[in-house]
């Protein structure tokens, strides 16, 4: 129910839902709330250099964890992703600062049906909201969990895969197919690069709908925060989602019926 505004572009604040003022413009960074907690970023003058300290904040403002050297990250769940710098890994504590992980992974992402998706020694798996591994690092690719499916690519040469939150496969595309985004209301993207060709499929891997698109990305599944996709979903509703790619827009039911076309 916050939206963070800043009137200067320097330092940010909060207003509710009716545009009201809540939190007071401070931070020289701010992310968004997420389960009543936010990351926040204040600049500090040491030794006439300027430091960035990061701390976490309630609803009314308050500091949960006071501004500190280390970088954090909401995951949601209410937790908080930390990085140590001596170590160079990334850990996990409780909204309060409470350790749950220690400095363990690579990378860590925010939680996607209850789920983390970790990187360590360059292969990928998943925990859960404890730091347990509920899939060990084991991929070579992989994407954060939607509607309980992830995609993952177990080398960088074999073929694209879907699993559910037990590790286990529920299908795999064909070698010259990759995904362009997650399950959406029961549609996924799919670029087929032999045929040049964008294609939505269902969870069962029919094809629902499809059209020739010469620039397609053809990459294979990797971490979110080095995707570039092609073809992504702005918005979704239970009744139908809307998709767009570099040349129009399109809005889809979830059997694949085209109800409006840019």
């Amino acid at each position: 129910g916050l939206m963070w505004f800043s009137e200067d572009g320097e330092e940010y604040g909060f207003l509710n839902e009716q545009g009201k003022q809540v939190i007071e413009p401070q931070f020289a960074f701010c992310s968004s709330f997420e389960d009543g907690i936010c990351v926040v970023g204040v600049n500090k003058t040491v030794d006439s250099q300027t430091e960035r300290r990061y701390g976490v904040i309630d609803t009314k403002g308050e500091y949960l964890i006071s501004p500190q050297k280390k970088e954090l990250e909401n995951m949601g769940e209410g937790r908080i992703a930390f990085y140590d710098a001596t170590k160079k890994k990334w850990g996990i504590w409780d909204k309060n600062g409470n350790e749950i992980l220690s400095a363990t992974y690579d990378y860590i992402s925010a939680y996607s049906c209850g789920l983390a998706m970790v990187e360590k020694n360059s292969k990928y798996g998943y925990i859960d909201k404890n730091g347990n591994e509920v899939i060990a690092p084991r991929y070579a690719g992989a994407m954060d969990f939607v509607e309980n499916m992830a995609w993952v690519q177990k080398s960088s040469d074999s073929r694209v895969e879907l699993i559910d939150k037990n590790g286990e496969q529920i299908m795999r595309i064909k070698e010259e197919e990759y995904p362009q985004g997650m399950f959406h209301n029961g549609l996924c993207p799919i670029y087929n690069e032999e045929d040049q060709e964008c294609r939505y499929i269902d969870k069962n891997g029919n094809v629902v709908y499809a059209w020739e698109s010469k620039n397609g990305l053809a990459a294979p599944a990797r971490r979110p925060s080095l995707r570039e996709i092609g073809l992504r979903a702005i918005a979704s509703t239970p009744e139908a989602v809307r998709f767009i790619d570099r040349q129009h827009g399109m809005t889809l039911t979830p059997e694949g019926e085209i109800v409006n076309k840019d």
